[in-house]
């Protein structure tokens, strides 16, 4: 701990970074939580949690590839962090910074990069480089949502991530608001272009359908991503109690009916995003069930439909969001705003955090290796039970596993045996 410690005692007037690094194994045993968390297995993935105190946050800290191909934390240019180890230690990027600093991005295209950013509430902006990063030109406008007779108020947009299909489409998914923030009903859209962010399309908007309740909130803060087959998979928070879905069949100009994922869920980001090389999805969300009140002037609490926002999980689904992974517990504390990244062998997560008793949020960031990711089993007939007898699960989504063959269920069996696994994660455990 104290040669990481070392590591930053540069004289730059950086805040400190305090560091708690463990690899957690099936022989760790979870702490005692109240309710169904108790449910939520430890990971059995390399996990590293490291509290970054005074930085701006999950949602707006982004990761890049450095100069050297390091992983480099954007802290705003001088305060900048890079780490060639996988997470285990930081030192300050020295490096050529080949990005603008909090924007999302850079996306390679065909013959240039671009960055996207929102740009306060009145459409986005897009700058682009053709030398690799080093430069950027001045940005540009890309229009907001025009209100109609439908929606004659339409405030935004606000967005967590932008996607580049494997054709080069941008997919930005995007939040309005109709009314004021929490009340009043969000509408979801995609705006996307197939030419670079020169020429611009956006879908109809999404919105709860009949009869459904079209507020508070109703969907909000959407994430998109591209399955195997090409198809466009939008996930995004809702009133109901659990994450709804819809599916986009032509780069997001278009999409289906939304439906529930199934997945517990209160008023809470979700992000996802596609596995480097394979078709698996990563899905980071509050896996909880949300309070009963749909009063939004305390804030997001757990005892109305915003909260609560713990604990932050992932999981892992092989066969296009339809079956995922047991949930793998991120952090118990109250956790939002997941940013995710993918470096060569790990999966970095950016995200914010409140310690019990405090109201100031501090960022924390926690690092999976990739091909344990990736292996990660989907859940079982069996492992599936104890989320849905807690509500956590929908009961239909046992009907998306298919039966095993003999070879699954040895694999099953196997790893519900390991040596020295405690009872309360074998019953858990995929």
């Amino acid at each position: 701990m104290s040669v990481i410690a070392d590591r930053y005692r540069w004289g730059l007037g950086l805040p400190a970074l305090f560091l708690l690094a463990h690899v957690v194994t099936a022989k760790e045993k979870p702490k005692d939580q109240s309710g169904p968390r108790n449910l939520l297995p430890r990971p059995q993935v390399f996990h590293v949690l490291q509290e970054l105190p005074a930085y701006q946050g999950g949602n707006t800290n982004r990761f890049h590839r450095g100069e050297q191909g390091e992983v480099v934390l954007d802290c705003g240019g001088a305060a900048d962090l890079a780490s060639t180890d996988g997470g285990k230690t930081w030192v300050k990027y020295t490096g050529a910074r080949l990005w603008p600093s909090g924007w999302f991005g850079p996306f390679p295209l065909k013959d240039e990069q671009v960055a996207i950013n929102e740009n306060q509430y009145n459409g986005a902006l897009i700058r682009r480089s053709s030398d690799q990063g080093r430069t950027w030109n001045e940005a540009e406008l890309i229009p907001p949502a025009v209100p109609d007779d439908r929606f004659p108020e339409l405030r935004g947009p606000y967005f967590f991530s932008v996607t580049v299909t494997r054709s080069g489409r941008i997919v930005i998914p995007e939040d309005y608001l109709t009314g004021g923030e929490g009340p009043d009903p969000d509408v979801l859209s995609t705006h996307t272009s197939g030419d670079g962010g020169r020429t611009w399309q956006r879908s109809l908007m999404i919105e709860p359908p009949d009869p459904l309740p079209k507020k508070p909130e109703g969907f909000g803060e959407p994430t998109v991503v591209e399955l195997a087959d090409g198809t466009l998979w939008m996930v995004f928070r809702s009133i109901f109690g659990e994450l709804w879905q819809c599916q986009s069949q032509d780069g997001g100009l278009t999409w289906g009916p939304p439906s529930s994922t199934g997945l517990a869920s209160p008023l809470a980001n979700p992000r996802a995003a596609t596995i480097p090389g394979t078709g698996s999805v990563v899905l980071v969300w509050n896996f909880a069930r949300p309070g009963r009140t749909t009063v939004w002037g305390a804030g997001p609490s757990a005892a109305n439909v915003w909260g609560p926002r713990m604990p932050l999980v992932l999981s892992v689904s092989h066969d296009g969001c339809r079956t995922w992974s047991c949930p793998t517990i991120i952090d118990e504390r109250k956790s939002l705003y997941a940013n995710l990244h993918f470096a060569d062998n790990e999966l970095f997560i950016l995200y914010e955090f409140q310690r019990p008793g405090e109201t100031k949020y501090q960022t924390g960031m926690a690092v999976y290796d990739l091909k344990e990711l990736a292996d990660q089993p989907a859940w079982t007939h069996e492992s599936i039970q104890p989320y849905i007898d807690a509500g956590l699960a929908a009961t239909w989504l046992e009907w998306n596993i298919p039966r095993r063959t003999a070879g699954r269920s040895n694999r099953h069996h196997r790893l519900h045996n390991q040596k020295g696994m405690p009872k309360c994660l074998r019953r858990a455990m995929c």
